[in-house]
């Protein structure tokens, strides 16, 4: 699916913005080609949203774990990234990472250090560790700290360069965020990312 038609589909996702996500797992998007479904729900009494997401990839494990690790070129494939730095490289898994997003409808653009870990598991199976830093670097003016963007990723690599994705986390986007915002955000995010790391994938394989 080309960008125009993916930003097409989120736009028609606006009809929806208000729906509330609830406390047990609501499958929010899901697609044919590739392969994957996310869902996502809301923890009870808090503004941290949880989500899930199965796909199948193709592309190669070696590819998976480049792409994952550098830091630098995330705006080639995550989701409204406005500016994406390696901070510190700590060893070959395990680097921290600064991540600034675009922010919905006017609202003030958010940032989040993350700690990235890999970890391998066997030669066909790695899991990617995603932890928020929110303290690791000064807040920048206008800018909203997010408290967390974590997650888990095991990613196993299949027969004829297919990649078994299957991820969980959560994220809590900081400061004033309405639920419309935040709804539109775990409704697009995942799914979009995903697509962008096919597409990456697709070149480094």
């Amino acid at each position: 699916m080309g960008s125009s038609a993916v930003q097409a589909k989120d736009d028609n996702d606006l009809a929806v913005l208000q729906e509330r996500v609830g406390p047990e797992w609501q499958l929010i998007k899901q697609s044919s080609k590739p392969e994957m479904r996310t869902w996502a729900k809301r923890e009870d009494g808090q503004q941290i949203r949880s989500f899930r997401i199965e796909a199948n990839l193709s592309g190669t494990l070696d590819a998976f774990v480049r792409t994952a690790m550098d830091g630098n070129n995330y705006s080639r494939w995550h989701w409204q990234i406005l500016e994406s730095r390696t901070l510190k490289r700590i060893s070959p898994q395990e680097s921290i990472l600064y991540l600034k997003h675009k922010a919905p409808y006017s609202l003030p653009d958010r940032d989040v250090v993350v700690r990235v870990q890999m970890k391998t598991l066997s030669p066909s199976e790695t899991v990617l560790h995603v932890e928020a830093l929110p303290d690791f670097i000064p807040p920048s003016p206008g800018v909203v700290r997010m408290p967390a963007e974590n997650m888990t990723v095991k990613v196993t690599a299949r027969p004829g360069k297919q990649l078994l994705v299957e991820a969980e986390g959560f994220f809590d986007p900081g400061g004033k965020a309405p639920d419309w915002a935040a709804n539109f955000v775990q409704r697009s995010a995942p799914y979009n990312i995903l697509l962008g790391l096919q597409r990456i994938l697709a070149l480094e394989s």
